[in-house]
């Protein structure tokens, strides 16, 4: 439990340094969804809370995943239209 807690204090202080970038941000924000449903899960807490988090966390991975796409693909055409 106190390795969740380094780790969710980690994110927080990653987020904040890396409010600017998007792609970072919304990884440590997605980190954060996932450490607040393993302290909900450890403290007991209805199911709804749980699932709530669990959600949350997979709409702000998907959200990362859609940034990090767009990130690649957009690269991607830069460099072909370079070429």
């Amino acid at each position: 439990m106190r390795f969740l807690g380094f780790v969710t204090v980690f994110l927080v202080i990653a987020a904040w340094q890396e409010r600017e970038n998007k792609l970072m941000f919304s990884t440590a924000i997605t980190g954060l969804f996932l450490c607040a449903a393993f302290f909900a899960m450890e403290s007991r807490q209805p199911n709804w809370i749980i699932i709530s988090l669990v959600v949350a966390w997979a709409v702000s991975g998907l959200v990362t995943l859609w940034l990090a796409v767009s990130k690649v693909l957009y690269f991607l055409r830069r460099k072909m239209k370079h070429s």
